[in-house]
């Protein structure tokens, strides 16, 4: 399986959503590379829009769509702009990946066994707690 990530989101919020994608691309390209879902020919494109407030949500749409002519399947759903806008990045990678939580049960038609989907729910159950854990690492090193 293939990952690609967009988003739809206000100038305020950039620089979080850039780091918070980052963290959770890497994580999840070397978790999905390394064991069954790596086998599966299909593309999960993640693009959430974060609409800073109810007139915002005028200007864009949530878009799930599954085309089974490229094999791909496409994320976007609302999340919370306030959360982006905070400090708390536990919160801002948990928001992100339980938007994600929506695509595990789209990988079906695009050929996902029932052992890939059971194992991409398993990914993103733990992958908020392991992203932290090599957040605090590199912070640790950086201060040695």
């Amino acid at each position: 399986m293939r990952f690609g990530t967009t988003a739809f989101l206000s100038s305020d919020i950039s620089k979080n959503i850039r780091i918070v994608r980052k963290l959770v691309t890497d994580y999840l390209e070397e978790r999905i590379h390394n064991n069954a879902l790596g086998e599966l020919d299909a593309k999960l494109i993640y693009g959430p829009a974060l609409p800073k407030n109810e007139e915002s949500k005028l200007f864009v749409d949530e878009e799930f769509r599954v085309s089974k002519k490229d094999n791909t399947y496409i994320c976007g759903p609302f999340l919370s702009h306030d959360v982006f806008a905070g400090k708390n990045l536990t919160k801002m990678i948990e928001t992100y990946l339980e938007g994600m939580r929506g695509s595990v049960e789209k990988m079906r038609p695009l050929g996902a066994t029932d052992a890939q989907v059971a194992e991409f729910e398993a990914i993103l159950d733990t992958a908020a707690d392991e992203i932290m854990s090599q957040v605090r690492e590199r912070r640790r090193l950086a201060r040695l």
